[in-house]
């Protein structure tokens, strides 16, 4: 029904309405697998919002809605030509307001975590050395300390990382959290065994695996055990 749905406002021009409702969507389909046409949608979703004059909109469906969904699917190029192409739309706005800030914030945040997911330590580091988290929003905040958390995990800074993921799992208890904050917890597991902190460990990964059976969740289950 919603891809009908979908179907209907973009062949229709309806451009507003598919803004709208890719961002409510766009999550929604992103767990549940459906990338092809989260792609797609937001692509369409990203002009309309061009064509309506939402730079901060566009610009957040080009961050996060491709960008994020790119780096997911190891399509490294096309993630870091679209997030450059939001934090550009951003850096045009107004640098100081406090949407801009966020967005520009999540932009680096996101490149970092593209040359992260391709092995490029030192390149994270520069892209997450540009983001204040403490000027952003929680939710930008938690997606900073997250990527932060998992550099200083690969540069075998295994407290460090601890500390990161601790603090980005208290700011997502400020905005509802992160789908019940499945790979934190997972992550926060394993730099406990990385530091030697069996208990904790198992404790973190007991917990993930309770509550990923009751809520139906496979994958991050399948890492805890």
């Amino acid at each position: 029904n919603l891809e009908q749905v979908l179907a209907w406002v973009d062949q229709n021009g309806q451009d507003q309405l598919l803004v709208d409702l890719m961002m409510l969507l766009v999550h929604y389909m992103g767990r549940r697998l459906r990338n092809a046409q989260r792609i797609y949608y937001v692509r369409r979703a990203a002009n309309a919002a061009n064509r309506l004059g939402g730079k901060e909109d566009e610009a957040l469906f080009r961050i996060d809605g491709l960008g994020w969904i790119f780096i997911e699917e190891c399509r490294f190029i096309e993630a870091e030509q679209e997030i450059r192409m939001g934090r550009h739309i951003a850096e045009n706005i107004d640098s100081g307001s406090p949407e801009a800030i966020d967005l520009i914030a999540l932009a680096n945040t996101y490149l970092a975590r593209t040359f992260l997911e391709q092995g490029d330590v030192e390149k994270a580091v520069i892209f997450i050395s540009q983001v204040d988290p403490t000027k952003c929003k929680p939710v930008i905040q938690h997606r900073a300390y997250t990527t932060a958390g998992i550099i200083a995990q690969e540069k075998n800074d295994n407290q460090e990382a601890i500390r990161l993921y601790e603090r980005a799992i208290l700011l997502s208890q400020q905005y509802g959290g992160e789908g019940r904050g499945f790979e934190l917890n997972y992550r926060l597991g394993f730099a406990y065994l990385a530091n030697g902190d069996i208990e904790r460990a198992e404790s973190v990964f007991n917990k993930e695996v309770l509550i990923g059976e009751l809520a139906g969740v496979t994958i991050e289950v399948m890492y805890a055990k």
